[in-house]
């Protein structure tokens, strides 16, 4: 993904995840969350950091690849 970004000239950063409620961190997981231009494509929570960003990273891609099949279906229509 950092890859594809780069190729695309965008900006992958993996953030903290703010913890909005008290509830959350408990058990000591931690909280990613991954940035494409300043935008949150992917959530992830883990025991460890690297987990956390495996599970936001994963999120971000299934994201990504949602927005690219309905970019391909729009475009498609035109031809």
């Amino acid at each position: 993904m950092q890859k594809m970004c780069t190729i695309e000239g965008l900006r992958m950063t993996f953030q903290p995840q703010p913890q909005l409620s008290i509830g959350m961190g408990v058990n000591n997981e931690l909280y990613s969350q991954v940035e494409i231009d300043g935008d949150v494509w992917g959530k992830g929570v883990g025991m460890t950091w690297d987990e956390a960003k495996m599970q936001a990273a994963e999120a971000a891609f299934q994201n990504m690849k949602a927005k690219i099949g309905q970019f391909s279906q729009k475009t498609s229509t035109f031809f």
